[in-house]
């Protein structure tokens, strides 16, 4: 008995400290999904492509926005902020495109670059 209850918390043990490390994974793959969505929106040449690239974009910066790991620390709220506006930016982006504006749409496309830029640059990655 006594060697099953060590057994259990060691499992546990692992699991709580591999959380973080997960965590951390997920938000780095989200971002990397966002990165090939920008590409993809960037290069699109139809409304129907920019749109759905746009689409896939805001739900990985969804999801890298909720993923509580992100939730706590110093840089919690400038990561949050920089995916605020990030997302604000997109639904723009999409409304302009439903609007049938493609080009004011690509020049907004454009501009999430400089988004990225600007929040990457204040949180040091």
């Amino acid at each position: 008995m006594k060697r099953a209850m060590i057994a259990v918390s060691i499992a546990l043990a692992s699991v709580t400290l591999a959380l973080p490390v997960a965590s951390q994974a997920s938000v780095k793959e989200e971002m990397r999904a966002m990165a090939g969505s920008y590409k993809g929106a960037n290069s699109a040449s139809d409304a129907a492509t920019l749109k759905s690239e746009l689409q896939t974009m805001k739900e990985h910066a969804t999801k890298a926005k909720a993923d509580p790991e992100f939730n706590k620390g110093p840089d919690s709220l400038v990561f949050n902020e920089g995916l605020g506006k990030l997302i604000t930016q997109i639904d723009d982006a999409i409304a302009l495109v439903d609007a049938g504006k493609l080009s004011e749409a690509k020049t907004a496309t454009d501009n999430l670059k400089k988004t990225r830029a600007e929040y990457h640059k204040k949180l040091g990655v």
